[in-house]
């Protein structure tokens, strides 16, 4: 799978992990490496990435005697996984096509 896309799809599922409930990077990695070997440096890294284009918002809660950083998704960070999924849609008629498959949906 090319970078640049891989990095796109990963960000949304970030997102989408997010979208239930917030949650702290071990159980985050936890939920997502059953679909992509990732590093978790790089999860931190794309967590802070979306943090910063304002995805996502971070606070810190003591668990077990220990402060631990959460994150949460944000009103933009729910808009940007709506638009990913209008942007799915609209690609899975094409895919659709290239593939040969039916789509008279």
């Amino acid at each position: 799978m090319r970078v640049q896309l891989k990095r796109g799809i990963v960000n949304i599922a970030i997102l989408k992990r997010l979208e239930s409930r917030p949650s702290y990077g071990y159980e985050i990695m936890a939920d997502i490496s059953r679909f992509i070997d990732m590093p978790e440096s790089t999860l931190y890294t794309i967590l802070n990435r979306l943090e910063s284009k304002g995805y996502l918002t971070d606070f810190t809660r003591q668990n077990h005697g220990r402060l631990r950083k959460y994150y949460k998704i944000t009103r933009a960070g729910i808009r940007r996984l709506a638009a990913f999924k209008q942007e799915c849609g609209e690609m899975q008629h094409l895919i659709n096509y290239i593939l040969g498959e039916n789509d008279d949906s």
